[in-house]
């Protein structure tokens, strides 16, 4: 599939370049503005701790000279239990604050807890129970990007900091007494200094706080998580070349308007492709780029949780990278899928029938001179521009092998995204017409008075073409499969041209809580070893999503001409 989707991806040369192994800057920018944030807190009662331990509380108090002139108090048998029922991050300069609101009730009618003291030799027992009340547990969550690890690449760091537990809800109204007043009880704890709230608070509030810190490295474990699934640093196997991509974190801004999370990238090769050498333009195009503010997203995108931006530059770097290594070049013959002049004489009306009155083996040869730019200036998700890609055909003429003919193709490339929000697979989808193939004869030594008629009847005939063999079976569908956190995750996903001049690829996403599980990179997506494709996470390990039809195979027939335009066929049907 992404082999396929390669030979169709060609476009011109380009005049200012970015060097075939620069690191661009600013190449993916993620925006996270405070609604994005109001999705996210969905997270946060899943990493809460709800049951935490209650130690029973003692006071003691007097002079020391027995039972007469001192006194006690003790809680026993206390049972917490907790809901949180509201949560914010809200960004603000350099931080997120954060704030979690828990309702306690301890105990309950049916289930009291024991509240004695002893005063002047007379022991008192009571029991209670407290109504719900508040708890705001409140923080700042501060992230930093930084080499934690030492590999050569950044990684997010998060932490929090200023932990604060607000009880100011709970009062004595809350409190339920039996066996004894709270009035008096209130007041002999009043003339020691103390209070029901000190007891009780006394009790709970250790256990609370020791259950949120031992719950902090989880948090930040997942905040940590989350962010490094857009760290990517792979060799990426193209059918015999490789495609190394890197990505990584550069800078992390935090103001009121949002969070931005800025990554550098790059996608180069080492060696350019002996068939491309004489058409390298040494670097892919380059142009100016502005960043946009902070939440900034196209007039038809109405809201978002999250907006990602991938710079055009590193779109083409891509793309560029690709052609380079050679991934275009092909020759199509007996080996691959065997062709003779008959087709070469449909495609031509007939133009070469003197010089072949009986059908010969034919060979086509792929003469990528341009490396793919991408172009958001269309209807699709994401369109790449194909020009002048050259088709040389070759047969044997007067007992050597001869070119006949050059017809170079351009067209577009139309590539949607349709993303299931049910499974969190996102679909490939090419949209390709044969009206808009426009064929060029670019060489034609033996019948050039024909060059013309050629360009008429070639792109007619092309569907004819593909009648002859049962293209249907040998396309495929790709998906690829998006990850869930905790079950959450994405619950829509739109691509639009955004950016300053509307160059760049947008992505456009709401979050929230998800029925797709997440998705590794095992044997259901790709299978195992070396043939299971694992998209950008590479190997065997976990990664953020998976190409469920496995990585393009070198020798596969879809390298041919005939199924190069089998997608033309297939999409205008």
């Amino acid at each position: 599939m992404l082999t396929l989707l390669s030979l169709l991806i060609v476009s011109p040369a380009m005049a200012e370049n970015n060097s075939p192994d620069a690191v661009l800057p600013n190449a993916i920018v993620v925006d996270i503005p405070p609604r994005g944030f109001d999705s996210i807190v969905d997270l946060l009662p899943a990493l809460i701790p709800l049951d935490f331990p209650v130690e029973d509380q003692y006071l003691e108090d007097g002079l020391g000279w027995g039972c007469v002139v001192d006194v006690w108090f003790n809680l026993t048998n206390v049972d917490v239990s907790a809901v949180v029922t509201d949560a914010h991050i809200i960004p603000q300069d350099g931080y997120l604050d954060f704030s979690v609101t828990l309702s306690l009730a301890i105990n309950d009618a049916a289930n009291l807890f024991g509240m004695d003291y002893e005063l002047v030799c007379v022991e008192y027992n009571c029991d209670a129970y407290v109504d719900p009340f508040d708890v705001v547990i409140s923080s700042q969550i501060y992230l930093n990007v930084a080499d934690i690890d030492g590999d050569g690449l950044n990684e997010l760091d998060a932490y929090f900091e200023n932990f604060e537990f607000d009880f100011s809800d709970f009062d004595g109204n809350d409190v339920n007494i039996e066996n004894c007043a709270l009035g008096t009880f209130e007041d002999i704890l009043g003339i020691f200094g103390w209070s029901i709230f000190d007891l009780i608070i006394g009790a709970i509030g250790p256990g609370l706080e020791e259950g949120v810190a031992a719950a902090v490295p989880d948090i930040e474990a997942a905040i940590e998580e989350a962010f490094s699934q857009a760290t990517i640093s792979e060799t990426i196997d193209l059918g015999g070349a490789s495609l190394d991509l890197s990505i990584a974190p550069s800078d992390i801004i935090i103001k009121p308007e949002g969070l931005r999370l800025l990554l550098d990238g790059g996608a180069t090769t080492s060696e350019t492709a002996a068939c491309i050498s004489t058409f390298d333009p040494m670097g892919s195009k380059a142009t100016p780029s502005t960043l946009m503010p902070i939440g900034y997203t196209p007039d038809s995108i109405t809201d978002s949780d999250l907006a990602a931006t991938i710079d055009d530059d590193f779109m083409n770097q891509l793309l560029y990278s690709a052609w380079r290594s050679g991934l275009l070049c092909f020759t199509i013959d007996e080996n691959t899928f065997a062709l003779d002049t008959s087709m070469l004489d449909l495609l031509t009306g007939n133009a070469f029938t003197e010089l072949f009155p009986d059908p010969q083996p034919m060979i086509i040869k792929t003469n990528p001179e341009n490396p793919p730019l991408l172009n958001m200036n269309t209807n699709s998700d994401i369109s790449i521009d194909l020009e002048d890609l050259g088709l040389d055909f070759f047969a044997i003429v007067d007992g050597r092998r001869t070119r006949l003919l050059n017809v170079a193709l351009t067209t577009d490339v139309g590539v949607d995204l349709p993303f299931d929000e049910t499974t969190g697979e996102i679909a490939l989808e090419l949209d390709l017409d044969t009206d808009r193939v426009v064929p060029a004869v670019k060489y034609n030594e033996f019948r050039p008075d024909a060059s013309s008629a050629i360009e008429d009847s070639f792109a007619g005939q092309l569907d004819t073409i593909l009648g002859l063999v049962d293209i249907e079976s040998m396309l495929g569908a790709a998906q690829f499969a998006l990850p869930s956190i905790n079950g959450f995750g994405l619950q829509s996903l739109s691509m639009q041209a955004t950016g300053q001049n509307s160059e760049d690829l947008g992505a456009f996403a709401s979050l929230g809580v998800v029925p797709y599980e997440s998705a590794g990179c095992g044997s259901g997506c790709g299978g195992s070893g070396d043939t299971g494709d694992t998209g950008a996470g590479g190997g065997d390990s976990d990664c953020g999503g998976c190409s469920t039809n496995g990585k393009p195979n070198g020798g596969f027939a879809l390298l041919s001409f005939v199924t190069l335009f089998g997608w033309l066929r297939r999409r205008s049907n």
